[in-house]
């Protein structure tokens, strides 16, 4: 069935999944819009059918037209076929296999088909904890959205129960915070930093940074503290008065806190 005329069973789904849709391409736009460091050139095509949500009608009221000379690159469509070179042949360029190393565990099977798409099932398990929830709508929607099948967006949605039931549950409990939120975006030294989620504890005052981590032991990878690192370094600038606290919250359920550059611990 057409999406503009979908059968009644199936209106509820298609509305939740065409919102979820339309909020990602809002956050793309919002991105796609940061990344200009001085100017941003936007150019469309004369539509058929106008689109009221479409990024250049979004855009065309705060814009203004580009004193661009129209010979710019070359004098005319004409000329520029007949100097171009004909390619009959390309060789088009082929990436190596990628052979992952998976440690097995007793507790967290990993099947093969997911470890071919770890990058996308990593994805799935951060929109489930941004939405705090997996319901057949929310998986349906991350699967399409990340290419993923019923195993893997299953694994996910099993991950995202495992953190929000873990050690680190109440970082999604509204009663311990005064402040909370996904995805936060800083800048911190020229740099576009996103944070998994930032919370604000109400009993203490502190702010916790909670990076979300498929991986069973992330503490262990050097990388990754540097990383939280200038996570708190990007948060303390913002509220230098405030103590400012790393934690992951792996796959496994467990919540570990950073306590410096080279000391961790599993806290609940």
């Amino acid at each position: 069935a057409a999406e503009k005329a979908p059968p009644w069973c199936a209106r509820d789904t298609l509305a939740h999944e065409v919102a979820q849709r339309e909020r990602e391409e809002t956050n793309a736009l919002y991105v796609a819009l940061t990344r200009a460091k001085r100017q941003l050139a936007v150019s469309a095509i004369q539509a058929k059918n106008q689109n009221p949500g479409s990024w250049w009608n979004q855009l065309l009221p705060w814009c203004s037209p580009a004193d661009v000379e129209t010979n710019l690159f070359y004098e005319s469509p004409a000329s520029a076929i007949a100097e171009a070179k004909v390619v009959t042949t390309f060789e088009m360029l082929v990436l190596p296999l990628f052979e992952a190393q998976v440690v097995k565990s007793a507790s967290t099977p990993v099947f093969p088909s997911i470890v071919s798409s770890i990058a996308a099932v990593g994805n799935a398990l951060h929109r489930f904890l941004q939405w705090g929830s997996w319901g057949p709508q929310d998986k349906a929607v991350a699967a399409r959205e990340f290419g993923l099948g019923a195993e893997q967006i299953q694994y996910a949605a099993d991950m995202a129960q495992t953190i929000l039931t873990g050690e680190g549950a109440w970082v999604w409990d509204t009663n311990l915070l005064s402040w909370y939120g996904n995805e936060v975006e800083l800048s911190y030294r020229g740099v576009l930093l996103r944070l998994d989620r930032l919370v604000k504890r109400l009993d203490t005052g502190d702010w916790w940074v909670l990076d979300y981590k498929s991986a069973h032991e992330p503490e262990l990878q050097t990388a990754l503290q540097g990383q939280m690192e200038v996570y708190r370094q990007a948060v303390q600038a913002a509220y230098p008065q405030s103590r400012v606290r790393l934690a992951f919250l792996s796959g496994t359920g467990r919540l570990v806190e950073i306590l410096s550059s080279d000391s961790v611990t599993s806290t609940a």
